[in-house]
């Protein structure tokens, strides 16, 4: 069981943001809060659809979708030369 466990990552959402945005739109958010740096709060995170999708278990189109619910709060910026993506909460 210990060794199952290692392997195991959780990720909290709030329940406000999943009313107000959806649930798919909350697990983005969190997944962003989560990974920006308490000291900055206007940085951005690089992060690929892979990895995102590693993280929160949501499909592309799912996270364009919550993207698009949720982009009161939470900006995206795509680098088409260099094919990154940049997030943060605004």
């Amino acid at each position: 069981m210990n060794s199952a466990l290692s392997f195991i990552r959780f990720l909290a959402f709030s329940q406000g943001l999943a009313r107000r945005f959806g649930v798919n739109a909350a697990l983005l958010i969190a997944y962003v809060i989560d990974r920006l740096p308490e000291e900055d709060e206007a940085a951005e995170i690089e992060a690929s659809a892979e990895r995102i999708e590693a993280a929160t278990t949501l499909t592309w189109h799912q996270v364009n979708s919550a993207r698009k619910q949720a982009k009161a709060i939470l900006k995206f910026r795509h680098d088409r030369l260099t094919h990154t993506s940049f997030w943060r909460i605004d």
